[in-house]
């Protein structure tokens, strides 16, 4: 059974993170942990990781005409155990809030808001800050607790990435954005980190199927964003949907491949990204192969005017023997 990677925020930045929080608390006074009425709270309608679910949804229930009532529904019942826990235990761990005109904004902790409502219950402990972290802090906030659910999807995954992407672009505009960002961001192998960068930048269409949930497989989508060609692509996304391995995929691909650079060579041309200007005839190490070759080409008539590249050859000296040829061949080209 293939193991679920894991992934987290690197060293360097979960520190710079910890040490703002940390600068705040001591030097500015601006984190405090309050009992905080829940009414007061409202979700962050950016957090990459929101439910389809409401407050509204759990305080009046669902209607049974919502379009999304089976989804909403599905997500209640994930809440049931977190539910069961704060009512015996209390929330463990304070949810993180701002300050947000009169009321709170929610940082982290979206899971325990609605299953502390779920529990019957009106207030929850938070720490609150003052006012709105910095884009970046509060998205890597966001990813740190995101991080701990098993059941983030790739749209969801990506999300959270190009949004910290984007307050990093904010805040330092001449970032250089490319593989090796996105690995020491996330702390992950360089090949997976290719494989994220592919993903985020892919085209609008892969993107639309990544958050309609019909890829949900990195490794299959990152292989999808880097197909150019548009009918390959296609036959590869409709066995991606419906179910073929990742190994499967990467075999057609290999064999489109071949067969596209197979009848490039036939016609003539080369396949995309190169444009030889030479024919490689190949190699031979026996001089007797080239002179019966050499014989039967001197029967054709137009290839016979130009005997004389190989007049007075020693046919024992290979460097001569591929001069002579050399010459002869240029001699071909310019009677054509």
């Amino acid at each position: 059974m293939t193991k679920r990677k894991k992934f987290g925020i690197s060293k360097t930045l979960t520190n710079s993170l910890s040490q703002t929080v940390k600068v705040a608390s001591n030097n500015m006074g601006v984190l405090r942990h309050e009992i905080v009425p829940i009414d007061l709270i409202e979700l962050d309608p950016c957090n990459p990781r929101t439910f389809l679910i409401q407050k509204d949804d759990i305080i009046s229930g669902l209607e049974h005409n919502d379009y999304l009532y089976d989804k909403k529904r599905r997500e209640i019942d994930s809440l049931e155990s977190l539910k069961n826990s704060i009512i015996k235990q209390g929330i463990l761990n304070p949810v993180w809030i701002y300050k947000y005109k009169t009321h709170y904004r929610l940082i982290m902790g979206e899971r325990r808001v609605l299953a502390s409502l779920l529990a019957g219950n009106s207030d929850i402990h938070a720490k609150v800050l003052e006012s709105r972290p910095l884009d970046t802090s509060l998205r890597l906030l966001q990813w740190m607790e995101n991080l701990e659910r098993s059941d983030l999807t790739l749209w969801e995954r990506i999300t959270n990435i190009n949004l910290i992407i984007e307050a990093q672009q904010k805040e330092t505009p001449d970032l250089k954005v490319n593989a090796t960002f996105i690995k020491n961001l996330l702390g992950c192998s360089l090949p997976h980190a290719m494989n994220y960068f592919a993903v985020v930048f892919c085209s609008q269409d892969l993107r639309d199927s990544i958050q309609g949930g019909k890829i949900n497989n990195l490794e299959k989508a990152a292989l999808l964003a880097n197909i150019n060609d548009k009918d390959v692509f296609k036959e590869v996304y409709t066995l991606c949907i419906s179910g073929a391995s990742l190994k499967h995929l990467q075999a057609m691909i290999r064999t489109k491949k071949l067969k596209s650079h197979t009848n490039s060579v036939l016609r003539g041309n080369v396949s995309k990204g190169a444009n030889f200007k030479t024919i490689n005839l190949g190699f031979c190490k026996s001089s007797d192969v080239i002179k019966k070759i050499t014989d039967i080409l001197l029967k054709d008539n137009l290839c016979a005017e130009h005997a004389n590249c190989f007049e007075n050859l020693d046919w024992r000296n290979n460097s001569e023997i591929s001069k002579a040829f050399k010459s002869f061949i240029a001699k071909l080209e310019v009677q054509k």
